[in-house]
């Protein structure tokens, strides 16, 4: 496809069906780049840029007028791909302005990471954009970011990309877009067909934007200790924000990312919560010592994780205000059930149609209930409202086992097996039974092919 006078085109494998659609917006992805680059850097001087698609998995490559990508595959985003976009930013930084990639990564990586948000940013792409450097804490990272590779080691990633796409955005803050665009243009100028260096670069910023700012890039490259300056970083209520339109978003690609996925499906009532419908925890009568801290826990670990996503979910522990509830409010509202069933005020009002909504997902309700030590969960259709979801996390006896228990919280709320279970990053679960070792001895879910990345290993 030429615009422009510049060809990009898209070397790619025909092994899937309306393939050439998602090639076509990748071509349109690039030419929006690089037009950008163009404007804000320095314009891009061949007449083709090529793009080609390789059968090695999780890794792109640049080369002077060539990327290498991965394949693509049905659930990709090609208005959204960072990372084709940081690989066509190095057509700028290492293509265009060369260096020393082994002792000085940080001019081509750093920079190219910045370009990447920079885009994402002036594109309208909240979370791509410069809220994603703000929020990024890598002041564990005692490497500076002037470092070689020999002296980064494993922390590559975060000295050269995170902290240096830091430094950077921390000039642009300092000196406002406008010189910040005219310091890049004079330093692709100076540089072009050349290799830079860090100290070249400081230089540029001195003769451009005069010896504050270089003194404060400086520091910045030098300083094993440097961290984004507090008026540069998000405030609290901004962080919540960020975080809960960033698992908004994470949840919702994942789940439909498999067509015909089921509705229900345990990440889908986080999913739900996320995107502004109701939640509501509904908590069993109070038993014995034992089983009360069991539920208290549970419950302190799945607000945690909620609360960690922007969720707010109301909890109701007393029978009166579950029946005055139980119609209207809770009608309309996604639920979570915590302990035994016959305990549970919701779970025994709601018994018959919880009966009726389970075999729709192949559990025999009555049989699973009467397994004495099983401990679980499950998730069915409200039965007072199809578009509302029932998630209910049970044990049989009066209270979960030991090994059970060590193990159940972590299932459920995080990367083990349970909570994991309301999880984007596990396979997603219809139901769970659990024997009083912990172990899985029954259960229906689908694959998710994202849970392979998460992998404990």
């Amino acid at each position: 496809m030429t615009r422009d006078g510049l060809t990009v085109g898209y070397y790619y494998f025909d092994n899937m069906p309306d393939k050439k659609k998602l090639v076509d917006q990748y071509i349109d992805a690039a030419f929006d780049a690089i037009r950008f680059f163009n404007e804000k850097y320095g314009k891009y001087p061949y007449p083709e840029f090529r793009i080609a698609e390789s059968y090695v998995e999780g890794v792109a490559v640049e080369f002077s007028r060539v990327i290498q990508m991965g394949q693509i595959t049905q659930n990709r985003d090609p208005a959204h791909d960072d990372v084709f976009v940081h690989e066509i930013a190095h057509q700028w930084f290492h293509g265009l302005i060369g260096n020393n990639s082994e002792t000085e990564s940080f001019l081509d990586e750093g920079f190219a990471d910045f370009s990447k948000v920079y885009f994402a940013e002036k594109r309208g792409d909240t979370l791509g954009g410069f809220q994603s450097i703000q929020i990024d804490d890598l002041s564990y990272i005692d490497e500076p970011i002037a470092s070689t590779n020999a002296e980064a080691g494993d922390e590559e990633n975060p000295v050269f990309y995170g902290k240096g796409r830091q430094a950077i955005y921390q000039l642009y803050r300092m000196v406002g877009e406008e010189k910040f665009d005219a310091f890049m243009r004079e330093y692709f100028k100076r540089y072009e067909y050349k290799n830079a260096t860090i100290d070249g670069l400081l230089q540029t910023i001195q003769d451009t934007l005069g010896n504050d700012a270089r003194q404060e890039m400086d520091r910045a490259l030098h300083d094993p200790n440097f961290t984004l300056k507090p008026e540069y970083r998000l405030s609290e209520a901004e962080e919540s924000a960020y975080w809960h339109e960033q698992f908004k978003s994470i949840y919702h690609s994942s789940l439909t990312q498999i067509p015909n996925l089921g509705e229900e499906t345990m990440s889908r009532i986080v999913d739900k919560a996320l995107q502004g419908e109701p939640l509501t925890i509904v908590m069993s009568d109070r038993a014995d010592g034992t089983a009360d801290k069991q539920e208290q826990s549970i419950l302190e670990q799945l607000q945690s994780s909620l609360q960690l996503m922007g969720i707010q979910a109301k909890v109701i522990t007393e029978r009166q205000v579950l029946k005055k509830q139980m119609e209207k409010e809770l009608a309309a509202s996604n639920i979570i059930a915590i302990g035994r069933a016959g305990s549970n005020g919701l779970i025994q009002a709601l018994k018959p149609g919880i009966m009726q909504k389970a075999k729709s997902i192949g559990l025999n309700w009555t049989s699973l209930m009467g397994q004495k030590a099983a401990s679980g969960a499950y998730i069915i259709k409200h039965p007072y409202n199809q578009n509302r979801l029932l998630l209910h996390l049970f044990w049989n006896g009066k209270a979960l086992s030991e090994p059970a228990m060590k193990i159940y919280p972590a299932q459920m709320l995080n990367a083990a097996q349970m909570l994991n279970a309301l999880s984007f990053s596990a396979d997603y679960y219809q139901y769970y039974v659990m024997d009083p070792s912990g172990k899985i001895t029954s259960d229906r879910k689908t694959a998710n092919p994202l849970a392979k990345f998460f992998a404990q290993e």
